[in-house]
């Protein structure tokens, strides 16, 4: 005496003209005869076809990642880094005069500082506004 099983449920067939409710008797069944099968074959080919590509790309993918130098692992880590400092910094005013500028700037400093072009306003180094 033990329990009994649940019924499975009812699934509607993939073949579009067909759309019966069946009881699948296998796992991953999709359509409910032979008959319905062979009249989607084309749209499943296409999908096979697709997936042989794609599974393609992931092993080409898969193998650069392999053959990576450590220059190249170090530049992908500068450039995380750099864009983390720039997402960290971006809210920051200009070192020199305390003013936002453009989000452009990502050097934090006013164009003039940065090319050596240096005006005094007010007792401090700020550029020329």
């Amino acid at each position: 005496m033990g329990i009994a099983p649940k019924p499975r449920r009812p699934k509607k067939c993939d073949n579009p003209v067909c759309a019966t409710s069946f009881v699948p008797f296998r796992m991953g069944q999709v359509v409910c005869s032979p008959a319905c099968g062979l009249a989607i074959q084309e749209v499943n080919q296409e999908k096979a076809r697709k997936a042989i590509v794609d599974l393609g790309r992931r092993e080409i993918r898969a193998a650069r990642e392999r053959i990576k130098t450590r220059g190249d692992h170090t530049k992908e880590g500068q450039a995380a880094f750099n864009e983390w400092g720039r997402l960290r910094d971006s809210s920051l005013p200009c070192i020199s005069c305390g003013r936002h500028h453009k989000p452009v700037n990502v050097l934090l400093s006013c164009m003039n500082d940065i090319n050596g072009v240096l005006k005094r306003r007010d007792d401090k180094v700020c550029c020329a506004a």
